[in-house]
């Protein structure tokens, strides 16, 4: 079983988690120890328990009014026989509409950083190290794109290649948002997201 994930104690290291402080030394700074466990946790991957589907894949309400949310995940991202535990660092723009991710490790380690609109996704950085690098990153944009700015398309999408459901609804400053989210596409990536921590930042 791969390390347990601490999103608290990444939190913690940085100001600015979509900015990190180490960007200097990402490419070069770990020593092979680091190198060797990342690799193993990136390939083998953990365990997961499969994700209840919820009886209703409805878009949140909280994602249709203009607000900007900084949001901390857990996230298990499934592509083909490989997957792997990532934490997320995500900010959500729900009326100018990008959504920017930093991925890292248990160890604060900056596996790639993602900027996403409605129409296209840039690759802020990505660790070489980091399997399938390319196809990981642009399937874990599309998904993020169709879970955050294109919910409305998910009902529609029932039955089809891809589906999105939402599922745990509590409060964060007295608007009721998801806490699990799930992601499947058929013949492509899937996601299983868990919010541990939701805030509203614009107000």
């Amino acid at each position: 079983m791969s390390p347990s994930i601490s999103p608290a104690s990444t939190a913690t290291r940085r100001a600015n988690p979509l900015h990190p402080p180490f960007a200097k030394g990402e490419r070069g700074g770990l020593t092979s120890s680091w190198i060797s466990l990342l690799v193993v946790l990136l390939v083998a991957g953990c365990a997961s328990a499969p994700l209840r589907e919820a009886p209703s894949a409805a878009p949140p309400a909280w994602l249709s009014e203009p607000a900007v949310w900084r949001i901390r995940q857990v996230v298990l991202i499934e592509l083909g026989e490989m997957q792997f535990p990532v934490q997320g660092l995500l900010e959500l723009d729900t009326a100018a509409g990008p959504v920017r991710l930093a991925a890292v490790d248990d160890f604060g380690v900056t596996l790639f950083r993602l900027t996403i609109t409605h129409t296209d996704e840039r690759v802020d950085f990505i660790l070489p190290l980091v399997p399938r690098g390319a196809e990981v990153t642009r399937s874990v944009a599309t998904s993020l794109r169709r879970i955050y700015l294109e919910p409305g398309l998910t009902a529609s999408s029932e039955g089809g290649d891809w589906r999105v459901w939402y599922d745990e609804y509590s409060d964060a400053g007295g608007v009721p948002v998801p806490r699990l989210i799930g992601y499947k596409e058929r013949g492509g990536a899937s996601l299983t997201i868990r919010q541990e921590n939701v805030k509203r930042v614009d107000k």
